[in-house]
C-alpha cells in the first residue's frame, strides 16, 4: 500500500507538470494578432452589456468604449441591458448622451420574473434589438483601452473569425486581489491552449465576439454557462474560433475586495464545468484538483505512515510551486502584472485550499448566491 501511494504521489504531480507545460506551451507559441493595419469599415458591431446593480461601474465602461469608439469609422451599436437594477444603473446608463447608446430595462420586456437564467434573457432581448451583423459581448463592469475597438475589428477584417474569445485582465493590490489576478491570467492560458489545439473550448462572457446568425440564448433554466455553451455550440458547428492574444484587446475590471464574493463567483464559474462536453477538458480540470486533494490528504495518511507522507507532501507542494510559478511569471510578463507575483507565495498555498473547496463544493451544491439573487 506505501508504494503505492508514492507511486500515486508521483504520477500525479507528473501529469500536473506535463499539463502546465503544455498549456504553457501553446500560450507562448500562440500567435499575438497586432500586426494587423486595415479595418474592413463596413463592418458593423452591436455592443451587448447586460448588467444588474453596477451603477459604481457602468459609466467608466461606458466612457472608456465612446473613447475606444474614437478611433473608428465603423458602424456601432451599444446596448445596455439593465437587469432589475436596484441602484442607479438604468439612470447613470441614460444619463450619457450619446446616441449610439441605448438602455434597455428588462422589466419593460418580461413580465415572468420565476426565471433562473436572467442574464442569458438580457442577452436574448440584446440579441434580438441588435442591429449589426457582429455582436461583441461585455460586462458592465469592465473597462478597455484606447486601441481596444480597432484591434477587435482588424482581427475581424484579416482574420474572420466566427467567434472571438478576448482576454480578461483583473486588477487589485490586496493579496486576494493578487491571488484572483494570478489564477485569471493561469485561465486566460488555458483558453487559448484548448482553441489553438482543438481539444476544448472556453470563453469568458465579459470579453467575446461572435456573429449575431450564429447564436441564440433560448435556454432560460440554466443560469450559468452563456459564454461556455455559446462557443461550444460554434465549435461543433465547424466555426471559425480564435483566441485574440492582444493586449490592446484585453477588457479590465477589479477583482473582488472580499471572501464571501470571491467564493459565489467562482462557485457560479465553476458550475459551467457541467456543460464541458470534451474528454479532454474534463481531464484537464481533473488533474489540478485530484493534485490539490491528494496534497490536502498527505497529513492524515501520515498518521499510520509516518514519515514517509511528510517527505511526499514537501516534495509534492515544493514541486507544484516551481511549476506554478514557472507558469504564471511568463503571463505576469504579457499581461503587465509582475507586481502580483509578489504574492505569489501565499496564492500558491490557498490555491490548494480554493480548487480542493470550490471543486467539491461545485459538485454537491445546488444554489448559491449572486448579485442579491438566489441561482439553482
Amino acid at each position: 500500500m506505501l508504494s503505492l501511494y508514492v507511486g500515486i504521489t508521483i504520477l500525479l504531480l507528473g501529469l500536473y507538470a506535463y499539463l502546465i507545460i503544455y498549456i504553457l506551451d501553446k500560450w507562448e507559441a500562440y500567435p499575438d494578432y497586432g500586426d494587423f493595419n486595415s479595418i474592413d469599415s463596413s463592418l458593423g458591431v452591436t455592443i451587448l452589456i447586460p448588467a444588474r446593480n453596477e451603477a459604481a461601474n457602468i459609466k467608466a465602461c461606458l466612457d472608456s468604449i465612446l473613447v475606444s469608439a474614437a478611433d473608428i469609422d465603423n458602424a456601432l451599436e451599444i446596448l445596455v441591458l439593465d437587469d432589475h437594477s436596484e441602484d442607479e444603473t438604468y439612470a447613470i446608463a441614460r444619463s450619457i448622451s450619446d446616441t449610439r447608446i441605448k438602455v434597455i430595462r428588462l422589466s419593460d420586456k418580461i413580465e415572468n420574473r420565476n426565471i433562473n437564467a436572467y442574464k442569458k434573457m438580457a442577452l436574448a432581448i440584446g440579441h434580438q434589438e441588435a442591429r449589426m451583423d457582429y455582436i461583441l459581448q461585455l460586462d458592465a463592469d469592465v473597462t478597455v483601452t484606447q486601441p481596444y475597438l480597432s484591434t477587435i475589428l482588424s482581427a475581424l477584417t484579416n482574420l474572420k473569425p466566427d467567434f472571438i474569445a478576448g482576454p480578461v485582465c483583473l486588477e487589485g493590490g490586496t493579496a486576494l486581489q493578487h491571488f484572483q489576478v494570478l489564477d485569471m491570467m493561469g485561465m486566460m492560458a488555458v483558453t487559448a491552449a484548448g482553441i489553438d489545439s482543438n481539444n476544448w473550448y472556453m470563453a469568458n462572457g465579459a470579453n467575446m465576439l461572435y456573429k449575431k446568425d450564429l447564436v441564440s440564448f433560448a435556454d432560460s433554466h440554466t443560469a450559468s454557462g452563456d459564454d461556455v455553451i455559446t462557443i461550444q455550440t460554434l465549435a461543433a458547428e465547424g466555426s471559425k474560433i480564435i483566441y485574440l492574444k492582444n493586449l490592446d484587446a484585453t477588457v479590465f475590471t477589479d477583482a473582488l475586495a472580499d471572501i464571501k464574493g470571491f467564493y459565489h463567483q467562482r462557485l457560479r464559474w465553476a458550475t459551467k464545468n457541467k456543460y464541458q462536453s470534451s474528454i479532454s477538458m474534463k481531464v484537464m480540470m481533473a488533474i489540478p484538483f485530484i493534485n490539490c486533494l491528494v496534497i490536502l490528504v498527505h497529513p492524515f495518511i501520515a498518521i499510520w505512515s509516518g514519515v514517509t507522507a511528510w517527505i511526499l507532501l514537501a516534495l509534492h507542494v515544493m514541486g507544484k510551486v516551481m511549476i506554478d510559478y514557472i507558469y504564471l511569471k511568463s503571463l505576469a510578463t504579457f499581461f503587465r502584472k509582475e507586481e502580483a507575483m509578489g504574492s505569489f507565495g501565499y496564492a500558491s498555498i490557498v490555491y490548494i485550499l480554493y480548487i480542493a473547496i470550490v471543486g467539491v463544493a461545485s459538485l454537491v451544491v445546488k444554489n448559491y448566491m449572486w448579485k442579491g439573487r438566489k441561482v439553482t
